[in-house]
C-alpha cells in the first residue's frame, strides 16, 4: 500500500497528473506490486486503490470552480506557453541553488518565489493583464455576495459569465490568500508590508484562490451552464 500510495504523491506533487493521470499511476503500482510475493509467499498483494485515489485527491488536490464565457478562457494574461509544473520546477530549481534574489520583479524570466507571491498579490487587486496566474474560487456562490461589485468586480463576473467550469489541480500550483501571505513574509521590499495589508483585507468570503500556470483546462473536470446567471426574463 505505501509504494502505491507514493507513487500516486509523486504523480499529483512532481509529476502533476490530473485526477485521469492520477487514475492511471494508481493502477500501474498496483499492477507492479501483484507481482510481488508477500511474506506468505503468495504474489497476491491487497491494495485498495479507491482509497488511495481518495486520501492523494484529498490531501494533494484541491477542487476549484470558475465562472467564464468559453472553455479556452482560463489562460493567464502572461506566461501563456508556461505550465503548471514548469512554473513549480523553476521556483524549486532557484530555491534548491540559492540564487540571489530578483529586485526587478516581471523583469527577468527567471522569477523567484518571492516575486511570485508579489506578482500574486498584485493579480487580487486587479492587476491581472501582468499576471501569469488564473483566479478561481473554492465556493463560486459567494461572490454573488461580494463587496466588489463594480462593473468588472467579482459580483457582476459570478453573474453575467455563461459558464461554470470545475477545475481539480495539484495544490503545488494553487495559490490561496494564506500561502500568499507566508511568502511575502520572508520579502525585504519597501511595497511587501502594504501588499500583506491588502492581502489581509481581502474578503474571505471570496474564497479565491490562484492558479500558476498557462494549462488550467489540463485540470478541467466538469462544466455546466451558470447556474448564478439571471434569465432573459429576470
Amino acid at each position: 500500500m505505501s509504494f502505491v500510495r507514493g507513487r500516486a504523491e509523486l504523480a499529483a506533487s512532481l509529476a502533476g497528473g490530473n485526477v485521469n493521470e492520477l487514475r492511471r499511476e494508481i493502477r500501474l503500482a498496483e499492477e507492479q506490486v501483484s507481482l510481488w510475493p508477500n511474506t506468505t509467499g503468495s504474489s497476491v498483494v491487497s491494495v485498495d486503490s479507491g482509497r488511495v485515489f481518495n486520501d492523494v485527491l484529498a490531501s494533494s488536490y484541491l477542487q476549484l470552480q470558475r465562472f467564464q464565457n468559453k472553455p479556452g478562457h482560463c489562460k493567464p494574461r502572461i506566461d501563456g506557453d508556461v505550465n503548471a509544473m514548469a512554473h513549480v520546477r523553476s521556483i524549486a530549481n532557484l530555491r534548491r541553488d540559492a540564487c540571489p534574489h530578483i529586485s526587478e520583479a516581471f523583469c527577468d524570466e527567471d522569477i523567484d518565489e518571492i516575486d511570485m507571491a508579489r506578482m500574486a498579490a498584485m493579480h487580487t487587486q486587479g492587476h491581472a493583464n501582468c499576471s501569469s496566474f488564473v483566479s478561481l474560487a473554492q465556493n463560486p456562490s459567494r461572490l454573488l455576495v461580494s463587496e466588489d461589485d463594480g462593473r468588472k468586480g467579482a459580483k457582476a463576473i459570478a453573474r453575467k459569465a455563461k459558464e461554470l467550469h470545475t477545475y481539480t489541480v495539484p495544490s503545488v500550483a494553487a495559490w490561496p490568500t494564506k500561502k500568499i501571505e507566508d511568502v511575502l513574509a520572508r520579502g525585504k521590499d519597501l511595497g511587501d508590508p502594504k501588499l500583506r495589508k491588502w492581502l489581509s483585507g481581502t474578503p474571505t468570503k471570496e474564497t479565491e484562490v490562484l492558479f500558476l500556470g498557462s494549462n488550467l483546462d489540463h485540470y478541467r473536470t466538469a462544466s455546466e451552464p451558470n447556474p448564478y446567471r439571471p434569465r432573459a426574463s429576470e
